[in-house]
């Protein structure tokens, strides 16, 4: 059972829509997509598509609303959140992506294993697993397997990329090293 959380967004959490700018990539830094060889499900990769105050604002938001209710691991409906997030990922999207107003937190030292995200409280197709703190080189991405769990595709974790990846997808946290707190924001969308 999943234990839903509430939350007041703190209002340095909300970023204006006039401060969101349109993205130019540098080659290195195009979005790409994988796709699963066995199903053909895909993975979307936005490489540092957040801004550095857009990033800072999601981080800090992030950490106040696991501060108010004590927990490195929750999931929770916010629509103010959730518009905000909508605001600067969903631009970024191929056409007839929408959001929940289900977002999931998660700030730990131990990579979670192999699993395919429930669909409670919502169903969903897709899930935006944005990346907020910088892992060590080689650590503490997404790896994505096949569905008789043969690794096949591994994302970098960049402070502020973005993946967007089927939900039926198994994945798993790349392994990271102990003392480091990955922090990932994700929400939950439609296509």
């Amino acid at each position: 059972m999943i234990r839903m959380y509430t939350s007041s967004t703190p209002k340095d959490f909300i970023i204006p829509p006039t401060k969101i700018k349109p993205r130019t990539y540098p080659a290195d830094k195009s979005p790409y997509t994988v796709s699963a060889p066995d199903t053909g499900k895909k993975v979307y990769v936005y490489p540092s598509i957040l801004t550095d105050e857009e990033l800072a604002t999601l981080s800090s938001g992030t950490r106040a609303i696991m501060m108010k209710n004590k927990r490195l691991k929750m999931m929770f409906k916010e629509p103010e959140m959730a518009s905000t997030l909508r605001d600067i990922v969903l631009p970024h999207l191929p056409p007839g992506f929408s959001f929940t107003e289900v977002i999931t937190i998660s700030y730990c030292n131990d990579p979670i294993p192999i699993h395919i995200d429930t669909q409670d409280p919502c169903p969903f197709d897709y899930k935006v697993l944005i990346y907020l703190n910088q892992a060590p080189e080689n650590t503490g991405g997404t790896i994505f397997y096949t569905e008789d769990e043969k690794e096949f595709f591994t994302t970098p974790n960049h402070a502020g990329s973005i993946i967007v990846f089927d939900a039926m997808l198994k994945h798993a946290s790349q392994p990271f090293p102990k003392e480091f707190m990955k922090l990932t924001l994700g929400i939950r969308a439609t296509n």
